[in-house]
């Protein structure tokens, strides 16, 4: 249990990757969500493909995609390959949910 407490708060970070590599992702998809449609709603946010923090390419800027807040939580919410179990992907759905209801005024 303690270990599942850890790595949810380990997601709370919104700031996963490192600056420069959050610059060079902004830069690698043209400062755009990469779904560009009527639908985007709030920040663009570095995600991670793959969750899996053991994995070496956990930090590389070749796992990340960058998302408008209502994509990431599409994201999260149709891909169950992201290296998350059920409960830590529902987790982070509901805090995407949260930026997203916020940035509508809800």
């Amino acid at each position: 249990m303690l270990e599942y407490i850890l790595y949810t708060l380990a997601l709370c970070i919104p700031l996963a990757f490192s600056k420069e590599k959050r610059t060079l992702i902004k830069r690698k998809f043209h400062h755009r969500c990469c779904h560009r449609n009527q639908d985007c709603v709030g920040q663009l946010e570095c995600c991670h493909l793959n969750h899996n923090k053991n994995s070496s390419e956990y930090y590389n800027v070749d796992n990340a995609i960058l998302l408008c807040t209502y994509h990431h939580f599409l994201d999260h919410l149709n891909r169950t390959d992201n290296g998350l179990n059920k409960a830590q992907n529902d987790w982070a759905c509901d805090e995407i949910l949260k930026r997203v209801n916020k940035y509508l005024g809800r």
